[in-house]
């Protein structure tokens, strides 16, 4: 039987070898709305954590608007593609393997956390809230489903809203802020719908 390890690292080479083909498929979703209910969170000149930044879209849109951006992906080709739209840090990392504490005003995890097992979820999630500052926002989607599943050569973790609720109370220092379902925002859709989260690290 397969490892679940290894699972998740040929995720990391689909992304490293079908680069263009992803980059083409997502740099142009729309993503204004999702942006607008992120940015009430943040003031302006925030530090934000793009955790899973892919081709650079979300890490270049923010830093246009005048927030500090550092940027984490996990391959090789979409720190590369991240590197060429915008001129910031990023970090070849796995989500399950950041060490910042307390570094930034918020966090966004736009369809990355996807990828993390869902047995390693509760301790990356922990590892998140441990980035953010007290009273920081952590933004995160995640694709509406039961279980996990191997598709195309990559591993993909689903969530309800029940369970995603779960594990968000189940974490100290953590409020729900906001959840709401999104349909796909490619220009070629998928017809997936995804769950979106907002939770704030509060005060200790």
């Amino acid at each position: 039987m397969e490892d679940i390890s290894d699972k998740i690292f040929s995720s990391i080479e689909y992304y490293d070898q079908n680069t263009t083909q992803f980059v083409n498929a997502t740099i142009d979703a729309d993503m204004t709305n999702v942006y607008a209910e992120f940015e009430k969170y943040i003031d302006l000149g925030g530090t934000i954590l793009d955790l899973g930044c892919g081709s650079g879209r979300d890490s270049l849109y923010f830093y246009d608007k005048g927030y500090k951006v550092v940027a984490v992906d996990p391959s090789t080709a979409m720190c590369s593609e991240t590197r060429k739209r915008v001129p910031i840090e990023v970090f070849l990392m796995r989500a399950e393997d950041i060490g910042f504490i307390e570094k930034f005003d918020a966090v966004w995890a736009c369809a990355s956390l996807i990828h993390v097992a869902r047995e390693n979820m509760r301790a990356t999630v922990s590892k998140i809230i441990q980035a953010l500052k007290c009273g920081g926002i952590f933004y995160s989607s995640w694709k509406y489903g039961h279980g996990e599943q191997v598709r195309q050569g990559r591993y993909f973790a689903y969530f309800t809203e029940q369970e995603l609720i779960d594990l968000f109370t189940s974490i100290d220092n953590l409020e729900v802020v906001r959840i709401w379902i999104t349909e796909d925002t490619k220009v070629i859709k998928e017809h997936t719908r995804w769950l979106n989260f907002l939770v704030k690290k509060t005060y200790k």
